[in-house]
Order: structure tokens, then C-alpha cells, then sequence
């Protein structure tokens, strides 16, 4: 009886195993995925800060006010509180 226990308890251990392995490299998977997609996100807001830099500075330097669309790269100018130039910057 103990012999079929013990075979029992070995098996056991096995699964167990084998589980934990395959829960460790789900868990490993997607702490890197993560990781990735923070890092795409990081480098689309900097590219988004860069640009609308660019249309403040070198657009929009003569008008009283800019604004920058971040889904359409579209640089408007503002004097007198109306659009007097557009611009999209890639």
C-alpha cells in the first residue's frame, strides 16, 4: 500500500511541476509584452511632444496661438482667435 503512495505522491509532483512551468512562462510572456507595449506608447508620446514643438516653434511663431492634433498631425494657427494657417506635420 505505502508502494502505490508513494507512486501516487511522485506523479503528483510531476503534474505539479509541469503546471508551475507553464504558468511561469505564460507569467514571463506577459510581463514582456507589457513591457513592449509600454515602451511603443513612451515613444509615440515623445514623437507627439517633438511635433507639436515643431508646430509651435516653427509653424506657429508669428501667431497668438497653436494647436496640435496628435490623430491627424494637423498644426492650426491662431490670430484673433480664428484659424489663419494649417499646416500637417509628418
Amino acid at each position: 500500500m505505502s508502494s502505490d503512495c508513494i507512486m501516487v505522491t511522485e506523479k503528483l509532483w510531476k503534474v505539479a511541476s509541469i503546471i508551475l512551468f507553464v504558468i511561469l512562462i505564460l507569467e514571463t510572456s506577459f510581463i514582456v509584452l507589457v513591457f513592449y507595449w509600454g515602451y511603443q506608447e513612451i515613444e509615440i508620446e515623445e514623437k507627439n511632444i517633438i511635433l507639436e514643438n515643431k508646430c509651435a516653434i516653427n509653424v506657429c511663431a508669428d501667431y497668438d496661438a497653436y494647436w496640435y492634433d496628435t490623430e491627424t498631425h494637423l498644426c492650426d494657427c491662431y490670430k484673433d482667435g480664428e484659424i489663419v494657417y494649417e499646416e500637417v506635420i509628418e
